[in-house]
């Protein structure tokens, strides 16, 4: 466990030689601390100043199936006020995964924000229960979403408006859980998070 940097250089063939370098900061914590499932346990990401991506699961391997409380993930993040940061979910490496994740951004008691641009209400597709959202550019809509277009498979997506003025910084949280609602370890998500 620790934080470990990287540098990796890579140089060609040519008279005289071109290189370029590129630096990779990597945090191990301990495995006792990897449980994740309330606010107050939320793991704790850097300052989102650029994008982070990882993969992750639903539940501690030792985790049976909890269809009746199914489990839910939280992360911790800060960002500058005003700033807007886009949260995604998706398949991990582009595979198929059983998971359906549902992303909601909420504050330190819980409370959802409203402070989001949620791409699956603008253009809802015909038959569909879903008036369409009538200021589509602005951030003003529930910070929960299931399917980046609706119906579309295993994504979430949602732009998020921090709140505060620019030169402040912001502590948000990002609950991601599984819409089936058998969260197992063997669901896996890759969420990723990044300035706009």
């Amino acid at each position: 466990t620790g934080a470990f940097s990287v540098v990796f250089t890579v140089t060609d063939s040519a008279t005289p030689p071109l290189s370029s370098s590129a630096s990779l900061s990597i945090v191990l914590i301990p495995r006792t601390t990897l449980r994740n499932d309330t606010l107050t346990d939320a793991s704790v990401l850097p300052l989102i100043t650029a994008p982070v991506s990882f993969i992750a699961s639903f539940s501690p391997f030792t985790d049976p199936p909890e269809v009746t409380t199914p489990d839910v993930d939280y992360y911790q993040m800060t960002a500058a006020g005003d700033s807007v940061i886009v949260v995604e979910t998706s398949s991990p490496n582009g595979t198929q995964s059983p998971a359906d994740p549902v992303i909601e951004i909420v504050d330190s008691t819980g409370q959802r924000f409203t402070t989001c641009r949620d791409l699956a209400d603008d253009n809802p597709p015909p038959g569909v229960p879903i008036a369409p959202d009538p200021t589509p550019l602005a951030f003003d809509d529930s910070c929960i979403n299931d399917d980046k277009e609706l119906g579309a498979g295993p994504d979430a997506y949602l732009e998020f408006q921090v709140p505060g003025p620019p030169d402040s910084r912001r502590i948000f949280y990002v609950m991601v859980f599984d819409w089936t609602g058998n969260a197992r370890p063997d669901l896996l998500y890759q969420l990723t998070v990044r300035p706009r």
